[in-house]
């Protein structure tokens, strides 16, 4: 691209069109090193719609517990040493218990990821494992009954937190749509100062 040629993309235009995060995804994903970035707005446009897709497993995840009033009396980790775990024979405490491992697996691979400043590998794999397998596998699974609400919750807060250094504004937005209990109860309601999951 270049701007004496007319061939370049206006950073405002982009962000009026499709969204500061989108931009933001498509600068950091698309920023190897030792490489050009290659961008072009079909690939901004792409994160938008990636946006809306987090936006809509949010919605989907919120609607869902607030059809289950004692969605907070339940801890996901506590579901798991119950009698629904993988030891206790159910097929349910089974894919919960899967569920977490792959969480904790992609955790521990982004981590690895951003501690030695591969941010553009990192905000790949979020992408994938977001759209690919929490927005596609495990929140269908839950239409069908199959995840307790508080457990998508946790596996929600968690997939916000991997996300937010590459989609701040909208993961922020979908943080206080959720007026979280832990934050509440330590006075922490900004996504930007929790902790990262480990």
């Amino acid at each position: 691209m270049s701007k004496s040629k007319g061939n370049a993309i206006d950073p405002l235009g982009v962000v009026e069109t499709y969204g500061a995060d989108a931009l933001r995804m498509a600068l950091i994903v698309g920023n190897t090193p030792g490489n050009d970035i290659v961008i072009s707005e079909e690939k901004i446009r792409g994160y938008q719609k990636f946006a809306n897709k987090v936006w809509n497993v949010a919605r989907f995840v919120l609607a869902a517990q607030n059809g289950n009033p004692k969605h907070e009396a339940r801890n996901p980790k506590q579901y798991l040493n119950s009698k629904f775990s993988a030891k206790g024979g159910s097929a349910s405490g089974g894919k919960i218990q899967n569920l977490t491992e792959k969480d904790k697996k992609i955790l521990k691979e982004i981590t690895k990821l951003m501690d030695s400043f591969k941010f553009y590998a990192a905000g790949e794999k979020i992408y994938h494992y977001f759209w690919h397998v929490f927005a596609d596998k495990i929140i269908e699974e839950a239409k069908s009954g199959e995840i307790a609400p508080y457990v998508l919750r946790e596996v929600l807060e968690t997939n916000l937190k991997l996300l937010h250094p590459f989609m701040p504004f909208i993961t922020e937005k979908i943080w206080q749509e959720m007026d979280s209990v832990k934050a509440k109860q330590n006075n922490k309601n900004l996504l930007m100062i929790e902790k990262w999951p480990r």
